[in-house]
């Protein structure tokens, strides 16, 4: 009878097994790592959530046959000098006013009903002139938001204005895009100015083009956004098309960027966790330094834990692999038949 031999990592496919072998512990490792971050779980409860897609109607298309295409109360004489591909220039910035003071004397409603329909990207980037003052339906992700003042001189002047020398200290709020205009201005026309103090401006990054950047300046944000951080929240907004607007970014480069105004987005996710409502689940700010050093030390010692158990998995399976034949007992020489 022959025995079997007892294999060992000197022949070439005994270390080809063994390597593959410690190749896919190394794949399981990372893999086990990776499941254990916080971030993780967060994906995937949120593939299971039936509130991460917006209603069908929301991703309705442009409806081409509708005539009435401009924002009520907004006139094509508004429009027909706003230059693309450049800022927003002084003489563009009352048309810019009568626009936004208009959205915000809307109601959301009213503008859902304003709107157009879902437009793809290449459309407004390649016709700016065919869609400049329609309200157009954007969906993607917001990336960024940041407040910005709208410098006292260019608000409508109240009585709980400041008088010219509180004016003159409060000059450091300037905002980015509305360019600064002579204050005699906002002094003969009693309706030169905006409505507002402030807006946000968010940095969406759309569905269908999702390397290219388009800015949606909104007056109203849900509560507990966070403000001044990268951020991934899936979002729709109706918003007014205005421009292809010139900014500088963060390098320095000059880029291009669509330019929207809106009210407030019509519809946004971020997920559940313990029943949490989606602001104080992944969009509190009020996240202390010690739950972020609990989390830190719960996702070292799960993934220790995975990681040691994937290592004695491996280690019994070396151990079978290379373990010896049991000994059988040598067949007789005679066998006795009754």
């Amino acid at each position: 009878m022959t025995h079997r031999e007892t294999p060992d990592f000197s022949s070439r496919k005994s270390r080809r097994r063994f390597s593959q072998t410690f190749f896919i512990l190394g794949v399981f490792l990372i893999l086990g790592w990776n499941f254990c971050q916080e971030d993780t779980w967060k994906a995937l409860f949120t593939l299971t959530d039936p509130n991460r897609n917006p209603p069908e109607w929301m991703d309705k298309m442009e409806d081409i046959s509708r005539t009435d295409r401009l924002l009520p109360g907004i006139s094509q004489d508004m429009l027909e000098n706003i230059q693309d591909n450049a800022p927003v220039y002084a003489a563009e910035t009352r048309s810019l006013m009568k626009l936004w003071n208009r959205v915000n004397a809307m109601t959301p409603e009213e503008i859902r009903d304003a709107s157009v329909g879902r437009v793809l990207f290449a459309q407004y980037a390649k016709q700016p002139g065919a869609y400049r003052g329609n309200v157009v339906r954007l969906r993607g992700k917001i990336r960024l938001i940041e407040k910005q003042n709208i410098h006292p001189g260019n608000r409508k002047k109240s009585p709980e204005d400041p008088t010219p020398a509180e004016d003159q200290a409060q000059k450091t709020a300037v905002i980015s895009q509305v360019p600064q205009t002579d204050e005699t201005s906002s002094q003969k026309d009693p309706d030169f100015g905006y409505d507002f103090d402030h807006y946000y401006e968010l940095w969406f990054q759309p569905d269908d083009a999702p390397a290219e950047p388009v800015l949606v300046n909104t007056l109203e944000i849900p509560e507990h956004f966070p403000i001044g951080r990268e951020i991934s929240i899936p979002a729709v907004i109706d918003g007014v098309f205005f421009k292809l607007y010139l900014y500088e970014q963060s390098d320095g480069i000059l880029g291009t960027a669509p330019a929207f105004y809106a009210k407030k987005p019509l519809w946004h996710y971020a997920p559940l966790p313990d029943g949490q409502t989606p602001q104080d689940s992944a969009l509190s700010e009020t996240e202390t330094e010690a739950d972020k050093k609990t989390s830190v030390i719960r996702e070292i010692v799960l993934g220790i834990g995975f990681a040691l158990l994937l290592a004695g998995i491996f280690f019994k399976f070396v151990e079978y692999r290379t373990r010896p034949p049991k000994p059988q007992e040598p067949l007789p020489d005679t066998i006795e038949i009754p």
